[in-house]
């Protein structure tokens, strides 16, 4: 358990991976500090409107004062797949997109 990353993750810790066999060891958890904005609300802030990379972490709504993160689709299912979801807003078309495995 670790804490004061800003953001809340789980996952499986492995010796190796791919495309060496995945082979997991244990589980790993990180928290967030409960005194500190989180990795979303930084990149919010942190990056300008017109970075390049922005719409990798951050889906503006219909309006200026609605965000969304993206992150977890970026983390999840590929770069491709968080740009058509912050481009579109359609979660079905980001399937499309996605890393097979």
């Amino acid at each position: 358990m670790a804490g004061d990353r800003h953001a809340f993750y789980a996952g499986l810790a492995a010796s190796a991976l791919p495309p060496k066999n995945f082979d997991p060891v244990g589980v790993a958890f990180v928290t967030a500090s409960i005194s500190m904005v989180n990795s979303f609300e930084l990149l919010l802030a942190s990056l300008p409107p017109e970075h390049p990379l922005k719409a990798l972490y951050v889906r503006e709504g219909n309006d200026a004062a609605t965000f969304e993160p993206v992150i977890n689709m970026l983390l999840r299912h590929g770069v491709r797949s968080g740009l058509k979801y912050a481009s579109t807003g359609d979660v079905n078309r980001r399937g499309a997109c996605r890393i097979r495995s």
